[in-house]
């Protein structure tokens, strides 16, 4: 074996290690993905819940803005 042939296979198992050490470090990445996929859709159901309690919330106010309305041209008059 020549040193060309010695020193490229270094080069490709330093690549196989390389590969092999970020596919351990990526091992719990498939659980994190399951985790932030149930932590979203609570979020979403959450965001739901509070968009229709804003939507509430306005149209009360805007019931209450008009009866005083109603109440002030009334005492005005």
């Amino acid at each position: 074996m020549s040193d060309y042939d010695g020193v490229l296979l270094e080069d490709i198992n330093h690549k196989l290690d390389a590969i092999l050490e970020s596919q351990a470090a990526m091992a719990n990445v498939p659980g994190t993905i399951d985790d932030i996929d149930e932590r979203l859709q609570n979020v979403e159901s959450d965001v739901k819940v509070i968009k229709a309690a804003a939507m509430d919330l306005s149209q009360d106010h805007t019931r209450l803005t008009n009866r005083v309305m109603k109440i002030e041209k009334t005492a005005t008059l």
